[in-house]
């Protein structure tokens, strides 16, 4: 009796994880299940968690009434304060790069220009000259791109095209993608902060903002740690606190800690196996759901040092003709991935979502979302972080979106009930071939995969559908 009671406490706490039937980087099913060796856990842990969760309700009733110039304000008053260098970046300049890169067609550029109109763009930090730009100039660590929550007329506005609001709108999708490309042609990482992210998550985007510049308050190198396998109690409030996107639930979970305190310093958490065929060879495929290092904190080698301690376990337990590989999906907003003898495979298409009235992000595509209407102070107080960060739009703005016959606009519908779009800049998605062998084509073994992934984003309500098809259909165009 005891025993089920405490499953049921345990239980009402309820963590997505990421799963391979994802049609995006971010399709989750629920957890509920917990080992009973884990009980003895429950109270301090659920706790803990409770607290990250209130203080993340602090941040968003605190930032969610931010205009975008507060936003811009915000983010140069902790640049400032942190002594980090930073200058603007100048319609002149952006629009020199993007023309350069030649990647673009002119009226593509025209195009982007006139959607950058609210946004602020930054060269941030410390860094290498390039050979491209003035060297007063060119000395940053990374760009950054202030994304402001935008409604859908001031993006039709943009555009000056009222009469089709479906291009307008698939052509801002495609902005920060866009402009993602054209930095990497001059190996320039840009960062997109969305208004959203910054009032919801400012100690994790400072944090990260850091590390970028290369100013962490803690730098630990991973012979200096201890890499042990730890539970689902230990990581997940762990991730709470210091992955942007929260937490979830997995198979396996490595850690590191610092020798010299102690200290859990980073969390690596892995899927269970799928078993694969590619190009006719068996693989054991896994993914890595999660990574992160504590706020403030930079582990060189952290990440290449449980990836092994991760092998190594899954390595003794396979036959010899079985190979291994791990995929994992990166959210592009933060740049794109730098983690060693891992190779990119695909990026996919922008997906749409939605900032309601209150500030906070809700969204379309996924399953096990957690409807949530605009009155967040109501709603909000009994979930968790992972469950705000995976909200989606209210039940009855769904099952209007899934009539059979629309009479506006699916972008235009949102934007009635008070959401306005925003877009991630294209999920990046990379995989590590274990002992891969000389000369092997990792492009090759992905292709001809049986099981495989989905290659596009889908969705079975009508109107989300539809959107998905817009800004499918603009790269056509």
């Amino acid at each position: 009796m005891i025993l089920m009671m405490m499953f049921r406490m345990i239980s009402s706490y309820r963590p997505i994880i990421y799963t391979w039937s994802l049609v995006t980087a971010f399709i989750p099913i629920r957890y509920c299940a917990v080992g009973v060796s884990s009980f003895q856990f429950t109270y301090p842990s659920t706790f803990h968690l409770n607290q990250i969760a209130t203080k993340r309700h602090q941040l968003f009733r605190q930032y969610t009434n931010l205009s975008p110039q507060s936003f811009v304000d915000e983010v140069t008053s902790f640049l400032d304060v942190d002594d980090i260098p930073y200058r603007n970046i100048s319609n002149e300049e952006l629009n020199g790069i993007l023309q350069n890169n030649n990647i673009q067609s002119k009226k593509r550029v025209n195009e982007m220009m006139s959607l950058l109109d609210n946004h602020v763009i930054l060269a941030v930090g410390k860094g290498r000259q390039t050979a491209t730009t003035d060297s007063a100039q060119s000395t940053y660590s990374f760009i950054l791109n202030l994304c402001p929550t935008t409604s859908l007329d001031t993006i039709i506005k943009q555009q000056h095209n009222s009469t089709n609001i479906s291009k307008s709108v698939a052509a801002a999708a495609y902005l920060n993608s866009d402009l993602t490309k054209a930095f990497a042609n001059s190996n320039t990482s840009i960062v997109h902060l969305h208004q959203d992210v910054w009032n919801r998550s400012p100690e994790i985007v400072q944090s990260r903002m850091r590390s970028k510049c290369g100013i962490s308050q803690q730098r630990i190198y991973a012979r200096k740690t201890k890499v042990k396998r730890i539970t689902k109690l230990e990581y997940l409030p762990f991730l709470e606190e210091n992955h942007l996107w929260g937490a979830t639930g997995a198979k396996y979970g490595y850690s590191l800690y610092n020798k010299a305190n102690d200290m859990l310093v980073a969390v690596a958490t892995f899927s269970s196996k799928r078993k694969i065929n590619r190009d006719n060879q068996t693989f054991h495929s896994f993914e890595l759901l999660r990574f992160c290092t504590k706020l403030d904190t930079t582990v060189v080698g952290g990440i290449t040092k449980l990836i092994s301690a991760f092998v190594k376990e899954i390595k003794s337990n396979l036959s010899e003709n079985t190979r291994i590989d791990i995929v994992t999906s990166i959210d592009r907003d933060f740049g794109s991935s730098t983690w060693p003898k891992f190779e990119q495979i695909e990026v996919m298409n922008p997906l749409p979502m939605f900032v309601g009235d209150d500030g906070l992000r809700r969204h379309a595509v996924g399953a096990g979302l957690t409807p949530l209407n605009q009155n967040i102070e109501d709603e909000s107080s009994s979930m968790t972080t992972s469950e705000l960060l995976r909200a989606g739009l209210p039940t009855s703005l769904m099952e209007q979106l899934d009539q059979d016959t629309l009479k506006e606009s699916p972008w235009q519908l949102a934007a009635e009930n008070g959401f306005h779009p925003v877009f991630d800049t294209g999920v990046e998605r990379l995989v590590l071939i274990v002992d891969r062998k000389e000369n092997e084509d990792t492009k090759q073994l992905w292709d001809n995969s049986m099981p495989r992934y989905v290659q596009q984003h889908y969705s079975p309500n009508k109107g989300v559908d539809q959107m998905l098809t817009d800004i499918r259909d603009y790269k056509k165009s």
